[in-house]
C-alpha cells in the first residue's frame, strides 16, 4: 500500500552545431543545451510485479484448496500450520486513508491535483483487491470449518470479529466480494 509520489525525471542535451562551411573552425564550437523535465505519471510507477499483486494473491486459497482435494493426504499434516496463518491474514487491515495534499496548503497546482485523484483510485482500488483476498481465505477456512472443527475451535472469537470488521470495510461497490462474504457467513453460521 506504499503509494510513491510521481517521479520527477531531467534529461540535460548537449547539441554541437558545426561550423558553418565558410568559415574557419573556430576554437569553441557553438552548443545549445536543452534542459528537459518530464513527470511521469503515478499509474506507470505505481503498476506492480504480479508476485507482488492482491490480484494473484487472491487465486492462492482457492488453488491450495483444489491442492488438498487431490491429495487428501496431505491435509491432516498441513492444516495445524495454515489456520494460524490464515487468521492471521484474516486480521490484517488496510492503512488508513492518508491526505496526499494537506489543507495548509495555500495553493494546489492541477497536477498535484491529479496526482492526488490517481493515488486516491490507486489506493481504493488496491484495498478492494485486498479485501477479495481476505475473503477467499475465509472462503477457504469455510471449507476447513466442515472437516475440522474441533481444530478451528480456538479461533471462533477472531473468526467472528474478521468477518463483521470485513463485512464492514468492504467498500459499497465491490458487489462480488459482499456476496463472498455472505456466503463464507452462511457457511460459517
Amino acid at each position: 500500500f506504499l503509494f510513491p509520489k510521481s517521479a520527477t525525471t531531467t534529461t540535460t542535451t548537449t547539441v554541437t552545431s558545426p561550423p558553418p562551411p565558410n568559415v574557419a573552425s573556430s576554437p569553441s564550437p557553438l552548443e545549445e543545451t536543452k534542459t528537459t523535465t518530464t513527470t511521469t505519471t503515478t499509474s506507470a510507477i505505481l503498476a506492480l510485479k504480479s508476485s507482488s499483486s492482491f490480484r494473484t494473491l487472491t487465486e492462492c486459497p482457492l488453488t491450495v484448496m483444489l491442492l488438498f482435494q487431490l491429495y487428501p493426504k496431505y491435509l491432516k499434516s498441513n492444516i495445524p500450520s495454515l489456520i494460524p496463518l490464515m487468521m492471521e491474514a484474516l486480521a490484517l487491515r488496510p492503512p488508513p486513508r492518508t491526505s496526499v495534499l494537506s489543507s495548509s496548503a495555500p495553493t494546489i497546482t492541477e497536477e498535484e491535483k491529479q496526482n492526488h485523484h490517481a493515488l486516491l483510485r490507486l489506493y481504493h482500488s488496491r484495498c478492494r483487491d485486498f479485501l477479495s483476498c481476505q475473503t477467499k481465505t475465509l472462503s477457504f477456512l469455510t471449507y476447513l470449518l466442515r472437516g475440522f472443527s474441533e481444530q478451528m475451535k480456538p479461533y471462533e472469537d477472531r473468526i467472528a470479529t474478521n468477518v463483521i470488521s470485513l463485512l464492514s470495510t468492504c467498500p459499497r461497490d465491490a458487489t462480488t466480494t459482499r456476496k463472498e462474504l455472505l456466503v463464507a457467513t452462511r457457511h460459517i453460521l
